[in-house]
């Protein structure tokens, strides 16, 4: 009996939901965009649920590889802006409204005011995937969301050591860092 009730609130949800708009095609791959295809986000909890531009798949692959394409990007790159604004960024966490619109990169537009200020693409707070699978997270695949500043701090760590300071704040923060180990290796920790 609740198998069958679960069932129909299922149902009920999906129905809710949009249908792809005739001629529908995704930005990324080029399918057409049909019912098994078609996604829909919200951008947050109980917000209205908005077309997603590109289709399942892309967004399923999206979820699965851009936390990991963003790792291997900050150990690989020796651009100190690119650093500089993957670190003001941080590590993402979840797919964004320009993944939704087939974007699969951060613009890259620069603010006047501040260079290497990272633009904001707005994170997505929940899926809905019309090949059955219903509503589903919006989180990257590998993502640190319970640790992220944490782990945004062991990013910030591992680029000052690996890379050096990017500014003067990391010229200052790598000499404590420095300092520090200095301190535990002379107490013989």
């Amino acid at each position: 009996r609740s198998t069958t009730r679960a069932r129909a609130d299922a149902m009920a949800a999906d129905a809710a939901h949009g249908k792809p708009a005739d001629g529908a095609e995704c930005p990324i791959c080029y399918e057409d965009i049909d019912e098994s295809l078609y996604a829909e986000f919200q951008m947050s909890a109980g917000g209205a649920w908005e077309a997603a531009s590109c289709c399942v798949n892309c967004l399923k692959t999206w979820r699965g590889r851009a936390f990991g394409d963003w790792e291997r990007l900050l150990h690989k790159t020796d651009c100190r802006r690119s650093l500089r604004r993957m670190l003001a960024a941080g590590p993402p966490t979840h797919l964004t409204r320009g993944a939704m619109e087939g974007i699969m990169q951060p613009p890259q537009e620069v603010k006047e005011d501040d260079p290497d200020e990272a633009p904001v693409d707005p994170p997505v707070h929940l899926l809905w995937l019309g090949n059955g699978e219903g509503e589903t997270s919006a989180v990257l695949e590998g993502a640190h969301v319970d640790d992220h500043d944490a782990y945004w701090q062991e990013c910030r760590e591992w680029v000052l050591r690996n890379r050096g300071p990017l500014d003067a704040d990391d010229a200052t923060a790598a000499a404590a860092v420095a300092a520090a180990a200095a301190a535990g290796k002379a107490a013989g920790k």
